[in-house]
């Protein structure tokens, strides 16, 4: 059996790689697995190694990694007869996998349609909550690790929806070797940037300037930047406005999914923060960011008043 495995989250690719690898062992012996980039190698040169019986164990595996060839995109270019002609008549030793890192394939290509026919196709996209939720009671469980509904509920919420992350994190509270609790829950799981940055222009757009100035006290005491904090504010309220815009528009969130390219969950977040703004709103706040930057910058402000006072300043644009 031969594969195709693409997604956007490269920690469930790689499981999956595993997991194939596992499948194939025999009497506990691995078989040779060989990794090549398809950035760097020729696809004749895949299929001639693949067409190669392998001399130290049974069965061989060779990974191509990077087959953007394959995206809706159309990153890059291979020629794909070859590939083709291949797959029609595999070698019974090898299994082939052809992974990428994008979010879809482009299904009118021949060579996409004689993958779907000729192999196993696994998409790996991007957890949402009830995935991300399920991934983290399963690995609990499997280690036999027990928290408390409140405890569950708060180490799902530090979580991204990234099962690479999830299970690094997981790891952690797992070697730990005295009782967890909330407190050593949040010493140990590494708090994500892109959570505290959403929350952060949540609580901006509510008008909530207690809760802005308690998460930017706990990103400072993180040693975040006044400058960074800026640049990923200015990225964040550039895609609610961009969100905004189209739903002005009159589209909807599926179509803002597809125009966008971006997460289904991200848009769906950000449909729900901007119900109550207006593009006029957003405008001035990016407006005020790239002012306040460009001030800090030409060493006109001090950075970190420079940041406090845009902080401030939000509230009577929201108001």
């Amino acid at each position: 059996m031969n594969y195709m495995i693409y997604g956007e989250d490269r920690g469930r690719i790689q499981k999956e790689i595993q997991k194939i690898v596992k499948d194939n062992m025999s009497n506990d012996v691995k078989p040779d697995t060989i990794t090549y980039n398809m950035a760097t190698t020729s696809l004749e040169e895949i299929l001639a190694d693949a067409q190669t019986i392998p001399f130290f164990t049974e069965h061989k595996i060779i990974v191509a990694q990077n087959c953007s060839f394959l995206s809706a995109a159309n990153e890059g270019s291979q020629n794909t007869e070859s590939l083709e002609a291949y797959l029609d008549h595999p070698m019974l030793t090898t299994t082939l996998i052809l992974s990428g890192n994008f979010e879809k394939v482009d299904k009118r290509k021949k060579i996409v349609k004689t993958i779907q026919k000729t192999c196993r196709v696994i998409s790996c996209s991007t957890l949402d909550e009830q995935g991300k939720r399920a991934q983290v009671i399963q690995t609990l469980k499997a280690s036999q690790l027990k928290l408390s509904d409140e405890e569950l509920n708060h180490l799902v919420s530090l979580l991204p929806c990234d099962s690479a992350i999830i299970e690094n994190e997981l790891a952690k509270l797992i070697a730990y070797p005295d009782t967890l609790n909330m407190r050593v829950i949040d010493l140990l799981i590494t708090r994500q940037i892109e959570d505290d940055v959403f929350a952060l222009a949540d609580a901006i757009m509510k008008g909530r300037e207690k809760q802005v100035f308690k998460i930017w006290n706990d990103l400072n005491a993180l040693n975040k930047e006044p400058i960074f904090m800026i640049s990923v504010l200015a990225s964040q309220f550039r895609f609610y406005y961009q969100v905004k815009t189209l739903l002005v528009s009159g589209l909807n969130e599926n179509d803002i999914t597809q125009e966008l390219k971006a997460h289904p969950y991200r848009v769906k977040l950000s449909v729900k923060a901007v119900g109550a703004v207006s593009c006029d709103q957003l405008l001035k706040v990016l407006a005020m960011l790239a002012d306040t930057d460009q001030k800090i910058k030409s060493g006109l402000l001090d950075k970190q008043l420079g940041f406090e006072l845009f902080l401030i300043h939000c509230k009577g644009v929201f108001a």
